[in-house]
């Protein structure tokens, strides 16, 4: 039996996103950060309502977040933070150090609901509202974008 891919599944580029500290404030796009290193974030389903949810800036961020869904799929309000985050301990240079702090408290605190713009755009915002980030879909170098090689079932 064909597992049916979540639509939030896979690798997303986060393009912007907001300090966990101040929302108004952006950690990301990262300055004097390195050229050309993306941030990226892994959704993977654990469970019916649960998402494991991986940003890789030098460490991985890893976290689980319990959710529900709307109707249409488009948006998923987070119901339980889970445990987390789970980070790997490599010793960043600057200014990644601060970006992972920024971002890991970003992520627990204030991730609260993930809302498909389209297919290959993703916002996450808090329950207010606020914009704390905006990813697009990850392609591969080849140009192509992985949500591609997949077909959605309902």
């Amino acid at each position: 039996l064909e597992r049916s891919i979540h639509p939030l599944e896979g690798k997303w580029k986060i393009e912007k996103a907001a300090k966990g500290t101040n929302h108004n404030d952006d950690i990301i796009p990262v300055e004097g950060g390195q050229e050309g290193r993306g941030i990226i974030m892994s959704i993977s389903p654990e469970t019916e309502d649960k998402l494991g949810i991986s940003v890789h800036v030098f460490n991985n961020i890893g976290l689980q977040k319990q959710y529900t869904a709307s109707p249409d799929k488009k948006i998923f309000d987070v119901v339980n933070v889970g445990h987390g985050p789970i980070t790997t301990m490599m010793m960043p240079p600057p200014p990644y150090h601060t970006v992972e702090q920024e971002l890991a408290k970003a992520m627990v605190d204030h991730w609260q609901s993930f809302r498909l713009v389209d297919e290959n755009t993703l916002t996450i915002t808090t329950m207010t509202n606020h914009v704390m980030a905006k990813c697009v879909r990850h392609t591969n170098e080849d140009g192509g974008a992985t949500a591609a090689l997949t077909k959605y079932h309902h």
